[in-house]
């Protein structure tokens, strides 16, 4: 099983969980997204967390302090995985 989310850079520690209950890309972050680990979606597979990421975080705004990165989080095993620079790192 995985959850899904995104850090502000690929050096934060804090992750920002695509929440159970989440909406479309184009809303507010504040409706899909939540610092607390006991509101996460659960997926299935790694694909479909990855997906869901992807999809959420295609309307985010560059920025000029942060790299929004996002990250699977295998929840079985604890391992946060990011992707930058176009590869998985974790």
């Amino acid at each position: 099983m995985f959850q899904a989310g995104y850090l502000f850079k690929p050096t934060h520690k804090k992750i920002h969980y695509v929440r159970e209950e989440h909406g479309q890309p184009s809303d507010e972050k504040a409706k899909n997204f939540t610092l607390d680990e006991g509101e996460a979606k659960i997926f299935a597979t790694h694909d479909n967390a990855y997906h869901q990421i992807m999809n959420l975080m295609m309307e985010f705004e560059p920025h000029d302090e942060y790299r929004w990165t996002p990250v699977t989080i295998n929840t079985e095993t604890g391992r946060v995985v990011k992707l930058y620079h176009h590869q998985w790192h974790g």
